[in-house]
């Protein structure tokens, strides 16, 4: 199953039983997200979907953005170092996992950089 990422505010009422997502998949920007919850009265999240494959650095200050919370600070480096050391041990566990399914998640980090296609390759 393909996951979707639905960022949203805080729900003020601790009863929130009856959460309102907006579902729009032309969702590109934290722009568009704010303006989602501007338009609509009571939406407290909205799905972001396959954007956050096509620019997932983009979406990592998420939390910075919405919340106020503090950005890690991580670096693309630090993340492939990371992802280097988790891929491999999911390799070992399932050596029918190709090399494509386990690199497909980073493979869009560097979108829009220069020398962006030669990471890719």
């Amino acid at each position: 199953p393909f996951f979707i990422p639905v960022f949203g505010r805080k729900c003020l009422n601790s009863k929130c039983d009856k959460m309102k997502v907006d579902v729009r998949v032309s969702v590109r920007s934290f722009e568009e997200a704010n303006a989602a919850f501007e338009e609509r009265s009571g939406v407290v999240g909205v799905m972001v979907g396959r954007e956050i494959l096509n620019r997932p650095w983009y979406w990592g200050d998420v939390d910075r953005r919405l919340y106020g919370v503090p950005n890690p600070g991580i670096s693309r480096r630090e993340i492939l170092a990371n992802y280097s050391a988790y891929a491999v041990r999911e390799m070992a566990k399932s050596p029918k996992l190709g090399h494509g399914t386990i690199l497909k998640p980073i493979q869009n980090l560097f979108v829009g950089d220069r020398g962006a296609r030669m990471y890719r390759r």
